[in-house]
Formats: C-alpha cells, structure tokens, sequence
C-alpha cells in the first residue's frame, strides 16, 4: 500500500500509518488542542465514545500533553537544581570568609598574648 511518500509502503514502514492517519484527522485534532479538556478526552475514550479512526488521534494528543507535563517538570527540576548549586556556592564563599576571618582573630589574639607576655617579662 502506497502512503504518499517516495519509496515507502506499509510493508516497509508500518509506523507511518498511525502518523499519516493522524495527519487524516488533523481536524479532530485541532478540536482537542482547541477544547483541551484533558479529563473529558481521558473519560470519552474510556467510554468508548470516539470514533474508531479518533481514538488513535485523541491517544496521541494525550501523550503530547503528557510529554509537555514531563518537559515541564524536568525544566522545574533543573531549575531547583540550578538554585540548589547556587546557594551551595554562595555557602562555600561564606564559610571561606568565615574562615579566614577566624584565622585573622587568631592571628590578631596571639600577637596580643606574645606582646603581653614579652612586655611582663621587660617589665621586672
């Protein structure tokens, strides 16, 4: 059976049919993104309702909106992540100033402890 493309049959690709049949319906197609009822198509599949030659198209539609939800929530994910790394960083910083501070305040009460006790010892 000959689809329309160069040197393809359904023998040879059979899983161009369900794309050239959803190019077929692309009417029902647009009435699904433009009614965009999720629930209702989930429900009206269930029940049978749809043609036979839309049940293929409205399964497609719904695994489209399913890969938008999970490219959404990998976007949303990253975005955490990229948050996460941000704030760690700023952490680290923090705690290197924390730190050098501290050796400072060390250094600065040593000195003072060295010159009090270097000056007891003039002092007699």
């Amino acid at each position: 059976m000959y689809l329309g493309f160069p040197l393809i049959t359904v023998a040879r690709a059979p899983y161009l049919c369900v794309r050239v049949h959803l190019v077929a319906q692309l009417p029902f197609l647009e009435q699904l993104r433009a009614h965009g009822n999720e629930a209702e198509v989930r429900r009206r599949l269930a029940q049978g309702q749809y043609h036979s030659s839309q049940v293929p198209v409205a399964e497609e539609w719904l695994r489209e909106i399913e890969a938008k939800r999970a490219d959404a929530a990998s976007s949303r994910k990253e975005a955490r992540e990229e948050e996460s790394l941000f704030i760690s960083r700023r952490a680290l910083r923090n705690s290197i100033l924390a730190t050098i501070i501290a050796t400072i305040v060390i250094i600065v009460a040593a000195r003072e402890i060295i010159w009090s006790a270097i000056m007891s010892l003039f002092s007699k």
